[in-house]
């Protein structure tokens, strides 16, 4: 017996570096936004099985409001080491992993690259801060842990 402490979950996740895969961004107004205005949201996750061990997630974001528009999606890939307790359960780690984890993660990089854009168009705009940890629950997500089928595609969508 060991002295090591006890291993806590996630130690057992490799982690891709997020990629974005696509973002459309246009404004059309005079530089700035009423401040309080509305922003309307499009969020949707996408789940591609990559193993029995690993999965892609492609995490949308789309925005629209007086005079703006925007949309960017970005991606990783979560990979279980295989002999973790993560991947003693796979289906229940893969399934918080793309329903929390990658949202989360992934927000971030959406809020930055909103930002960067409305910068270049003259504007100072920024996402508010959201809990897009709450958009999906790990139990709707549907994950097909056939191994050796690269094609397998889900696709979810939060409600509100």
């Amino acid at each position: 017996m060991t002295d090591q402490p006890p291993r806590r979950w996630g130690e057992g996740v490799r982690l891709s570096t997020p990629q974005m895969r696509s973002l459309s961004f246009s404004y059309d107004g005079s530089g700035t936004i009423p401040e309080g205005a509305t922003i309307d949201y499009e969020w949707g996750l996408e789940i591609f099985e990559f193993g029995p061990l690993a999965l892609g997630v492609e995490f949308t974001v789309g925005v629209k409001l007086p005079d703006l528009e925007g949309r960017t999606v970005f991606r990783l890939i979560f990979e279980l080491i295989e002999g973790s307790p993560e991947a003693e359960q796979p289906e229940r780690a893969l399934r918080e992993l793309a329903a929390r984890t990658a949202p989360v993660t992934l927000f971030p990089f959406v809020r930055e690259t909103f930002s960067s854009a409305a910068m270049r168009c003259g504007l100072q705009f920024a996402l508010p801060f959201q809990n897009v940890g709450a958009l999906f629950t790990p139990d709707e997500i549907a994950i097909n842990l056939v191994s050796g089928d690269d094609s397998a595609e889900i696709h979810s969508e939060a409600e509100g």
